[in-house]
C-alpha cells in the first residue's frame, strides 16, 4: 500500500512540473506550479491528471481584460496588468529611470543592463535577455502567424488580430450625440467626445474625462487602490494629496484649505487673503509629494520619478 501511495505522489509531482513547463511556453498564461495544482487529491485509477489540471486552470482564469482580452486568475493580477493600458508606470529602473507598468516588466528590462542573455535561439543562435522576447522571435522561424482573412494583414498574437477585426466591423453601436459619428466601442466614443468637450484625457476604466494628463494619472490611483499618502496620526491612507490634506484638518482643526497648494487655515478670511498670493503667480504644476512646483508638466513628471525611485531604495 505504501509503495502504491509513493508512486502516486511521485506521479503527481512529475505532472506538476510538466504543467509548470507547459505554462512557461505561453507567456500570456504564466502560472506557477502551486497555482496550477491547487489542491492535491487522491487520483482515481485511469484518470488524466493533465486534463484535470488544464480544466482547473481554465476555471481559475475568470477575470478578462476588455482592452486586450487576456484573462487572469485573480483581481490582483488583473489590476497589475491593467496598469499597462492606463499609462501609469510606478516601477522605475534605478539605472536609466525608465518606467514600467508592472514589476515583471521592470525585472525583464534590468537584464538589458546586466548584458546577460540566457535564452538562445537554436535556429539562428541569437541571444535574448528575457523569455517573452525570445518566444516572439521564435515565431519568425516557426511561421506561427494570425492572418486577417479580410485584408490579409499578419499578426504574431491572436489577441492583436481580434482587436484588428473591429476596424472592419460594420457594427458600431456607440454613437456621438453631438455629431452623429458612430464607433465600435465605448472607449473610442469617449475619446472622440473630447473633440467637443475639450477633455483630452479619458480614463479607460470609467470613461471620465480630464483636461490635464496629471489629473488623469491622479484619478487612476482611485481605481487601482494606490494610496501613497498616509496620515502619521491615525494611519489612514489616501490616493491623492488633496483628499489627504482635507483629512488632516480633523486633527489640526484647520477648516479652510487652499485647493491650489493644500495649505490650511482656521479662518475663511485668511484663506481669501492667501488666494491673492496665487493670483500673482504663473500657472504652476504642483508635486503631490513635496512642495516643489513646475511651469511645465513634463518637468513635473520627471521630478515625480525621483519620488518613485526613493521608494525602491
Amino acid at each position: 500500500m505504501s509503495e502504491t501511495r509513493s508512486r502516486s505522489s511521485r506521479h503527481r509531482s512529475k505532472e506538476v512540473q510538466i504543467a509548470k513547463l507547459d505554462c512557461m511556453e505561453d507567456d500570456e498564461q504564466i502560472m506557477t506550479a502551486n497555482e496550477v495544482w491547487i489542491k492535491e487529491e487522491p487520483m482515481s485509477e485511469g484518470s488524466s491528471c493533465s486534463k484535470e489540471m488544464k480544466e482547473r486552470g481554465s476555471r481559475e482564469k475568470a477575470i478578462s481584460c476588455e482592452v486586450c482580452e487576456k484573462s487572469f486568475a485573480s483581481e490582483e493580477k488583473f489590476q497589475e496588468h491593467y496598469l499597462i493600458h492606463s499609462g501609469v508606470k510606478p516601477f522605475v529602473c534605478d539605472v536609466c529611470l525608465k518606467g514600467f507598468a508592472n514589476k515583471s516588466n521592470l525585472q525583464r528590462h534590468r537584464l538589458i543592463h546586466s548584458a546577460e542573455k540566457p535564452f538562445t535561439c537554436d535556429v539562428c543562435n541569437k541571444g535574448f535577455a528575457d523569455k517573452y522576447t525570445f518566444q516572439m522571435h521564435k515565431m519568425i522561424h516557426s511561421g506561427e502567424k494570425h492572418i486577417c482573412d479580410i485584408c490579409h494583414r499578419e499578426f504574431t498574437q491572436k489577441s492583436n488580430l481580434k482587436r484588428h477585426y473591429t476596424n472592419h466591423s460594420e457594427y458600431r453601436p456607440h454613437g456621438c450625440g453631438i455629431c452623429g459619428k458612430r464607433f465600435t466601442d465605448k472607449y473610442t466614443l469617449e475619446t472622440h467626445l473630447a473633440i467637443h468637450t475639450g477633455e483630452k484625457f479619458i480614463c479607460d476604466v470609467c470613461y471620465q474625462g480630464f483636461t490635464q494628463k496629471s489629473n488623469l494619472k491622479r484619478h487612476y490611483m482611485l481605481h487601482f487602490a494606490v494610496k501613497p499618502f498616509s496620515c502619521d496620526i491615525c494611519g489612514k491612507s489616501y490616493a491623492d494629496n488633496y483628499t489627504f490634506q482635507i483629512h488632516r484638518l480633523i486633527h489640526t482643526g484647520e477648516k479652510h484649505i487652499c485647493d491650489i497648494c493644500q495649505r490650511g487655515f482656521t479662518q475663511k478670511s485668511n484663506l481669501k487673503r492667501h488666494y491673492a498670493t496665487h493670483m500673482k503667480e504663473k500657472k504652476y504644476h504642483y508635486c503631490l509629494k513635496c512642495p516643489k512646483k513646475f511651469l511645465k508638466e513634463d518637468k513635473l513628471e520627471k521630478h515625480e520619478l525621483s519620488h518613485i525611485k526613493e521608494g525602491f531604495e
